[in-house]
């Protein structure tokens, strides 16, 4: 899996679908407490606007506590 991500962010790919695909991530961390390094990430940047998309589900598993970081580092 890690190495598939890698791929994707060193820019495009080659797909047996015959396109090239584009992820356009800056940053991806895989590790225990990842969520509490989202306000560190978004330190530097100037956004005006930031758009939580999550179900029900994630939301109850992790939505809530991103939700309250990025509140609280206002």
């Amino acid at each position: 899996m890690d190495r598939i991500i890698n791929e994707l962010l060193k820019g495009r790919k080659s797909c047996h679908c015959g396109l090239k695909h584009e992820c356009s991530i800056d940053n991806v961390i895989i590790e225990k407490n990842a969520i509490n390094k989202i306000p560190s990430l978004l330190n530097g940047y100037m956004y005006k606007k930031i758009v939580l998309v999550a179900d029900n589900n994630t939301y109850k598993v992790c939505g809530q506590r991103i939700y309250e970081l990025l509140v609280s580092s206002n």
